[in-house]
C-alpha cells in the first residue's frame, strides 16, 4: 500500500495543489486526470520519490515496490544490446545464477577443499532461491514483452544506442513490465505506441497483479485499463469509482448537485442580507441583525 498524506506544492504564493491525500491499495487501477498544468506529473513524481513536496508525506508498506515511467524518458548509454538491457529487469536473479556458476567451479577445484562445507551450504541456498524464481523463463518472458511492444527478432542483438527516443521508451516500459513491481506509475505510456503494441499493452496490463496509476490523453486506453479515477482540479484531488467514461458521468452529476447547493446557499445569503439591510437601523431589531450576521460568518460556503 502507498499512502499520500496532506501533500502541498507551492510556487511562490500560488498553490499547485494543497492538502492532497489518497491511498493506492494492491491491485488498484487508477487513471489520473485533469487539465494541463494541474500537477498530474508532479504528483506522480512525488509518489515515485523523484520530487519532494513542500509539506506532507508519502508512505509505503514494507516490500511495496514502485516503478515510474516518465513522460520523456532519458536515453540509455549502457553499451548493451536490446535484449541484454531488457534482461536487466531480472538483474538480481542473473547475479544469483552467476554466483551459483562460480560456486560450482569452486566446489570442483582442489583449492577449495577447506571451505567445501561452507560453499556447499551457500550453493544449496542459492539453488533453492533460483528454483522458486522465474530464472528458467527469463528469455521467454523478455522476448514476449519486447515483441509485444513492437520489437523484432532482428532487433534483439542491436545496440541500445541505435534506437530512437520512442523505441527507448518502449524498452524502458518493457523493463518495468518485466520487473512486475507492486505499483506501476505510467505517464503517457501510449505516446510512442502503434495500434498493435497499444492493443497488446492493454491486454497485458489487464492480466497483471501490479497496481497502476496512469496519466493518458487516450480515453479508450483509460477505459480499458482502469477502474478508478483521480481528478486533480483547482488544487484538489477528487476520487471517483469507475473508469474514465464513468468518471465523466459522475462528475457531471456531482457538478449538478454542487450547483444546486450553491444556488440554494446564495439565495439564503441574499435573503439574510435583505433582512440585515432592512432592519440594521432599528434598535428593536439590533439583536436579530447581529444574530443573522454571526450566522453568515459561521456559514461554510459552497464553492
Amino acid at each position: 500500500m502507498l499512502a499520500i498524506n496532506h501533500l502541498d506544492i507551492r510556487y511562490g504564493e500560488k498553490h499547485l495543489f494543497r492538502d492532497v491525500s489518497a491511498v493506492v491499495h494492491p491491485g488498484d487501477r487508477i487513471g489520473l486526470v485533469g487539465v494541463n498544468g494541474t500537477g498530474k506529473t508532479t504528483l506522480m513524481k512525488i509518489m515515485a520519490e523523484e520530487t519532494a513536496a513542500d509539506d506532507g508525506v508519502v508512505s509505503r508498506s514494507k516490500l511495496f515496490s514502485v516503478s515510474y515511467l516518465p513522460h520523456e524518458p532519458a536515453l540509455i548509454s549502457s553499451g548493451r544490446t536490446l535484449y541484454e538491457e531488457a534482461e536487466q529487469a531480472f538483474a538480481h536473479l542473473l547475479e544469483l545464477q552467476q554466483e551459483a556458476d562460480r560456486l560450482n567451479e569452486s566446489l570442483g577445484s582442489n583449492g577449495e577443499q577447506e571451505r567445501f562445507d561452507e560453499l556447499l551450504e551457500r550453493q544449496g541456498q542459492i539453488q533453492q532461491m533460483l528454483d522458486s524464481s522465474d530464472i528458467y523463463t527469463v528469455r521467454t518472458q523478455t522476448e514476449k514483452v519486447l515483441f509485444g511492444l513492437g520489437f523484432s527478432q532482428q532487433d534483439l542483438q542491436k545496440p541500445v544506442s541505435s534506437f530512437s527516443g520512442g523505441w527507448i521508451m518502449r524498452l524502458l516500459l518493457a523493463k518495468m513490465l518485466l520487473q512486475a513491481p507492486s505499483l506501476l506509475l505510467l505517464d503517457e505510456p501510449t505516446n510512442h505506441l502503434d495500434l498493435d503494441s497499444l492493443t497488446w499493452l492493454e491486454s497485458f496490463l489487464q492480466t497483471q497483479e501490479s497496481a497502476l496509476v496512469i496519466i493518458s490523453h487516450d480515453r479508450t486506453f483509460l477505459d480499458r485499463t482502469t477502474t478508478q479515477t483521480w481528478e486533480l482540479s483547482l488544487g484538489r484531488l477528487t476520487t471517483y469509482k469507475g473508469n474514465y467514461s464513468k468518471y465523466v458521468e459522475d462528475k457531471e452529476e456531482r457538478r449538478r448537485i454542487d450547483k444546486a447547493s450553491y444556488d440554494n446557499q446564495q439565495a439564503q445569503i441574499r435573503q439574510t442580507m435583505r433582512f440585515v439591510e432592512r432592519f440594521r437601523a432599528k434598535s428593536t431589531k439590533a439583536r436579530q441583525v447581529q444574530s443573522k450576521l454571526k450566522q453568515l460568518d459561521r456559514l461554510e460556503r459552497v464553492e
